[in-house]
């Protein structure tokens, strides 16, 4: 078959697509074209933005010789550039339309355990809207509604959960740790779309796990998995989660946000047996389904790295801001002899250290407000390394002060080194 994927380069998407190409021509519908080109050589890629694309006309010619759709397009929460009612209703909507003008053959909805009755948020309601939409139009559709999914990698609340599990001394639980779930390994997952494009059931079905268990256990698993020493549980109370949860909110921390609580708290269960009896292989119960993915070294590095991520920013954010914000407020002779060294006139001279001072809080702000991190990255890199070279022309004699006011820009550097190589998330 011929089977069209969007969202091809995220989590599931990229598991599922690795695995229909051993059997299928598969066709990446991405925003991302060349980064899904270097990932998947065999697949076709072509481009979509699920933001804009919110017509059936821009989707017909996408869909020449198709035989299949999968839709695994979809974010947690609106952000910047990110329309969450055009990426989970409009644009997909859009492409099923299109599906029914061109007769395509089959289309999977990937959608998930918890929105028939999940809290009243824009992710839950715009994902049953499209569920309910969907089943209503004239074609051969399912709608598959996963649970909580893992595999050997992670991202967004499977990536949460490994971080938890793996603070030292203590496992922090999201309420009492009781909230209930079914995860369904990756390698399950993927198996079960591939059966129902080929099968003709129509309706909705949830894709779970044969075992329901907590949080806590979850957690415990979890770190048990990674290798690391077993450690007590500390349910957080609300007056400590709500404002993590509200600074998650506010700064875009990844899953750290309202919505993943509020489906984090939802009751995430549903029986087994009405897809154990529409597919014919067995469904790996949780934790057994980590046997099949040994943890390595860079999963527990990830783990560890997940909260000291987001500090790394906070830090070099603080750390711009103050050192612009500082020799604006005091008076520098230090500055100043620099820059009269440099030749710089006493007119001159605090033109310049205005101007650089000012270009510190502007990277402080570029950086907190970044979403193209490699072009803030170079900003910064360049920042430091012409700041230290003309520090070592005017006044070379810093590199011997006991405070080491350019040593320290040496691991600066390498802390923005650092901070490039982990802040793409995916």
């Amino acid at each position: 078959m011929r089977i069209l994927v969007t969202g091809a380069n995220g989590f599931i998407g990229g598991y599922l697509v690795a695995y229909l190409l051993q059997q299928h021509e598969v066709v990446c519908c991405v925003r991302d074209v060349l980064t899904t080109e270097a990932r998947f050589p065999d697949a076709e890629v072509i481009r979509c933005d699920f933001n804009y694309d919110v017509s059936p006309q821009i989707w017909l010619p996408r869909l020449t010789a198709i035989d299949a759709v999968i839709n695994c397009a979809g974010i947690l929460t609106a952000g910047k550039n990110q329309n969450i009612d055009n990426i989970h209703y409009h644009a997909p909507l859009a492409l099923f339309q299109a599906c029914v003008q061109l007769h395509i053959k089959r289309v999977i909805q990937l959608s998930a355990l918890g929105v028939g009755d999940g809290p009243e948020i824009d992710y839950v309601t715009s994902k049953r809207k499209l569920d309910e939409a969907l089943l209503q139009l004239q074609i051969s559709s399912c709608v598959l509604r996963p649970s909580l999914v893992y595999a050997n990698g992670a991202y967004g609340g499977t990536a949460l959960l490994r971080a938890l599990s793996s603070l030292p001394f203590a496992i922090p639980l999201i309420g009492t740790g009781s909230s209930k779930f079914q995860p369904i390994a990756m390698f399950d997952l993927v198996k079960v779309i591939e059966h129902f494009v080929q099968a003709p059931h129509k309706g909705i079905v949830n894709v779970v796990g044969p075992v329901a268990v907590s949080l806590k256990q979850i957690l415990v698993h979890l770190r048990q998995w990674l290798g690391f020493k077993g450690a007590k549980t500390i349910a957080l109370p609300k007056w400590i989660i709500k404002p993590l949860v509200y600074l998650g909110d506010w700064f875009g921390i990844g899953p750290l946000n309202s919505v993943s609580y509020q489906m984090t708290m939802h009751e995430n269960i549903a029986p087994v047996q009405p897809l154990q009896n529409l597919i014919d292989f067995k469904i790996t119960p949780f934790p057994q389904g980590l046997n099949y993915y040994p943890s390595q070294t860079q999963d527990r590095w990830h783990a560890r790295l997940y909260f000291l991520r987001p500090l790394l920013k906070i830090s070099l954010v603080l750390l711009w801001f103050f050192s612009g914000l500082i020799p604006l407020l005091t008076h520098s002779h230090q500055a100043d002899d620099l820059l009269t060294a440099l030749g710089c006139s006493p007119q001159v001279a605090p033109v310049i250290k205005v101007a650089s001072c000012l270009w510190d809080i502007f990277l402080s702000a570029a950086l907190l407000c970044s979403y193209k991190n490699k072009f803030i990255g170079v900003l910064q890199l360049l920042t430091i390394t012409a700041y230290t070279l003309i520090a070592t022309i005017g006044l070379s004699i810093l590199w011997l002060d006991p405070l080491a006011p350019l040593l320290k820009n040496i691991p600066i550097l390498i802390a923005v080194l650092i901070w490039l190589a982990i802040e793409d998330m995916r």
